[in-house]
């Protein structure tokens, strides 16, 4: 059978309020760079979306429907790449309600 990390509630949150404390500890230079490129991923996403939404000769649900699909690919190198500022901040903040 296969074994599993199975934690507690309390294990979780002392594990994840490490990693947070770690993360925030990183120089502001280095936080500042990974905010520059979490900004620049989600741009391009919205760069993608406006230039298929304006093209004329899609229809308007496809449209919206290949631009959303462009936009979420820019929010998802943002979540993919987990050192960037996005997620750290989301770790943060879990830190701070523990």
């Amino acid at each position: 059978m296969h074994e599993f990390d199975a934690y507690t509630p309390a294990e979780i949150a002392a594990r994840v309020s490490a990693g947070g404390v770690t993360k925030a500890r990183l120089p502001l230079s280095t936080l500042f760079l990974l905010g520059i490129m979490a900004g620049g991923f989600v741009g391009i996403g919205a760069l993608y979306f406006t230039i298929i939404v304006s093209d004329s000769e899609l229809s308007f649900a496809l449209a919206r429907l290949i631009g959303g699909i462009c936009f979420s690919i820019g929010l998802l190198l943002v979540v993919a790449n987990l050192k960037l500022m996005a997620v750290k901040n989301m770790h943060q903040n879990i830190h701070v309600i523990m």
